[in-house]
């Protein structure tokens, strides 16, 4: 797939979440879309589209998929903990495909998420994360996600993510809905 048709499918999904979202209510609760641009340092780029659910006051169910040079599809759940206003934890656990070429494995993930909101338009959020893959070597995944939200229901971010046993670091620019 060249650049142009990678950007495309990232451009196309952006605008229309731009054009739908004066229509959509604000909720601060999770429940989200995201679509982003995808840059692995040593790999092609891509795109990766995202949505977060929050099916109970503290139960989040989440799915993302990535794709480029290196297929990541993750499907997991979270459960937040409120410590202060603008301050939470979230612990969970997902299950992930990995596909790279002609080799492909899956496995079980757990992660710790540190959010902190510092100002109403401003969530800055660190990941600790740990996937016990079946056939390659287990991978630990240090994230960080700066969101800033530009209306009630629309934000852009960055993502930075360090896979540490494939030595690579994911990329991942974009916006997100809130539902």
């Amino acid at each position: 797939m060249t650049i142009r048709t990678k950007l495309a499918t990232f451009a196309l999904p952006a605008l229309l979440l731009l054009a739908i979202a004066p229509a959509q209510a604000a909720n601060p609760g999770g429940t989200h879309a995201q679509v982003a641009f995808a840059d692995w340092s040593d790999l092609d780029n891509g795109f990766n589209l995202a949505g977060s659910f929050k099916a109970q006051e503290n139960l989040r169910l989440f799915a993302s998929y990535t794709n480029t040079d290196l297929d990541h599809l993750r499907v997991g759940a979270g459960w937040l903990v409120p410590l202060e206003p603008g301050f939470d934890l979230e612990f969970g656990g997902s299950i992930n495909y990995f596909d790279i070429g002609p080799v492909d494995d899956t496995g079980l993930g757990i992660h710790a998420i540190a959010r902190i909101t510092p100002i109403a338009e401003l969530t800055v959020s660190g990941k600790l994360e740990y996937i016990l893959l079946d056939d390659f070597d287990n991978e630990t995944v240090l994230g960080i996600d700066v969101d800033y939200l530009f209306q009630d229901n629309i934000s852009g971010f960055l993502n930075y993510s360090i896979y540490n046993e494939i030595d690579n670091n994911l990329i991942l620019i974009g916006a997100r809905l809130r539902f």
